[in-house]
């Protein structure tokens, strides 16, 4: 019976043997790989203990007192050292100085032992060893850049030990261990730091001496008011103690802590004070200076005007007196539509008539305050009411009120430009009377309140007549007059005298600039130059019979 060849019988001898050799060759094959790669990680596991080592010394170096890195280090040692130093520290030593203590004799072999001793320091890290060797010396610069060494001997610059040059020592380190991974199995790491090489700042545990203040202070105190006002000195041992040399004014006190208090009955003053200021245990120093004290009296505020009108606008000055210093102002209770500035003026419009309880408050420097109260007024405006047109004729009586109202108290009414035999009763405003030239007029009525307000309103009063001389040019219905400034004007005054029998001569007053009457022929002409608006007044008038006739009328110049 023949084998089945389709069976697993497993692996044969051969099979076994070849599989063996060709896992032998491939561990062979990576021996020298693993070996490599530690031995890499250990060359970079000493490169980093290296530069932990050396930075080590570097803070080692820092925590002393730059004058005392040369200590002990004497002049034999610290060139020996920089001689033997290898090439990988020579550029750094190139630029130094070999400094070395100069308390130490010219003849003296220390250094071996010193703070920062000269011999090389074998330290064992992390189970290998590195050889540590710590050079110092002297280099300068001047303002900027590198810091080179000079001997002081050979020809130094001339900014050397002068205010330009500044000293620093230069701490250079050397770390060397054996790795067969560096050259010639030895590898190493170099750092560097400077150092001031300046004298260390002495400190003092105490505040500076108490000295007066300067300028001099100021102590001010308000008579009858009571106030603290702590004194000043600079420096001493806290706490400082104070004590009065000078009597204080009737009425003030002194604290142990500088703090005077008291409401004076003293006159006012201004005069120095002497006081004694001692410090604290240890060294109790003290000192004796003046203090200027001024004695003064209370702000206070004044109002002036304390009404106006509605609508009217207000600037009244808030006037600040005593005190001390700067005084500022603040109001409370101003109509709506007033405000006060910093410096005490009141300005606005008041909107609403009524009374208003107001307080002004002023403020000095020191925060004292002294208030005025009082009641602002504000009254309705006054006014005028219209008044209309009068048309009467000739021989008939005038009679119309101008109404006032609003403002304060009695009114006092007064005219202008009234006809002859017409009068305005000042009381009631009642215009009244026979006109004896008839005319038109342009009266105006003012009406003044107690305080002394004023309002004004005009209206025309045509006196009519057709058997007396009177205006028949301009329109006595409608005479004012529109024209503008540079252009030729030709208006003609007429009446009705020649109708009458009479030869009456026109005369004007009032005319705008530029403008001229002819008396003879009663023709206005001429080119206005000035802008505005003028009242013109024609009058005509008859020697025999005697007759006259008045036209009043605006001329408008724009």
């Amino acid at each position: 019976m023949g084998r089945d060849r389709g069976s697993d019988e497993g692996f044969t001898i051969i099979e076994t043997v070849t599989a063996l050799t060709l896992v032998v060759i491939t561990l062979a094959a990576a021996g020298p790989f693993f070996i490599q790669s530690f031995q890499a990680v250990a060359r970079q596991r000493n490169q980093q203990n290296a530069v932990q080592l050396a930075n080590m010394a570097i803070e080692q170096v820092r925590a002393l007192k730059g004058s005392s890195l040369l200590t002990d280090r004497s002049s034999a040692k610290v060139k020996a050292q920089f001689s033997a130093a290898p090439a990988i520290v020579q550029p750094y030593l190139a630029k130094t100085f070999p400094s070395s203590d100069p308390l130490l004799s010219a003849t003296s072999t220390s250094g071996d032992d010193a703070a920062v001793p000269t011999e090389t320091r074998t330290l064992l890290w992390d189970g290998v060893n590195f050889d540590r060797t710590i050079y110092v010396g002297s280099c300068d610069v001047r303002v900027s850049g590198d810091c080179v060494g000079y001997d002081p001997d050979k020809n130094p610059p001339s900014w050397l030990n002068t205010p330009d040059d500044l000293q620093f020592f230069r701490v250079v380190v050397l770390l060397a261990w054996n790795n067969k991974g560096c050259n010639a199995g030895r590898c190493q790491y170099v750092t560097s730091t400077l150092v001031a090489r300046a004298s260390e700042p002495t400190f003092d545990i105490y505040r500076p001496s108490p000295t007066g203040p300067d300028p001099k202070q100021t102590a001010v105190f308000y008579k009858g008011f009571d106030r603290s006002v702590q004194l000043k000195v600079e420096g001493g041992q806290l706490p400082n103690t104070w004590s009065v040399v000078d009597t204080l004014p009737a009425g003030l006190t002194l604290a142990s802590n500088g703090v005077v208090t008291g409401a004076t009955t003293a006159g006012l003053l201004n005069q120095d004070f002497r006081f004694k200021v001692t410090e604290a245990p240890p060294l109790q120093r003290n000192v004796t200076f003046a203090v200027n004290f001024q004695i003064v009296l209370l702000p206070t505020v004044t109002v002036g005007t304390t009404s106006s009108r509605v609508g009217d606008p207000v600037s009244v000055q808030a006037v600040g007196a005593n005190g001390w210093g700067t005084k500022t102002f603040t109001a409370a209770g101003l109509p709506a539509g007033l405000s006060i500035s910093d410096t005490g003026l009141i300005t606005g419009t008041a909107a609403t008539a009524g009374s208003y309880p107001v307080t002004v408050t002023v403020t000095d420097e020191n925060q004292v305050t002294g208030t005025a109260n009082f009641t602002y007024v504000v009254y309705p405006g006054l006014a005028l009411a219209a008044v209309p047109d009068q048309t009467v004729a000739f021989g008939s009586a005038v009679n119309v009120t101008a109404v006032a109202s609003g403002g304060y108290g009695t009114y006092t009414y007064a005219a202008t430009g009234l006809p002859l035999g017409v009068t305005l009763n000042s009381s009631t405003g009642v215009i009244s009377g026979v006109a004896t030239v008839p005319g038109r007029y342009l009266p105006a009525i003012t009406v003044t309140d107690t305080l002394g307000n004023k309002a004004t309103q005009s209206f025309a009063l045509t006196i009519t007549t057709t058997t007396l001389l009177s205006f028949t040019s301009p329109n006595p219905l409608a005479p004012d007059q529109t024209s503008a400034s540079g252009k030729q004007v030709n208006l003609k005054a007429t009446d009705n005298g020649s109708a009458l029998g009479l030869s009456p001569v026109i005369t004007a007053t009032g005319l705008p600039p530029g403008l001229t009457l002819n008396g003879a022929s009663g023709n206005i002409s001429g080119k206005p130059d000035t802008p505005g608006t003028y009242v013109v007044t024609l009058t005509s008038t008859n020697l025999l019979p005697p007759q006259t006739s008045v036209l009043t009328f605006v001329w408008t110049i724009t």
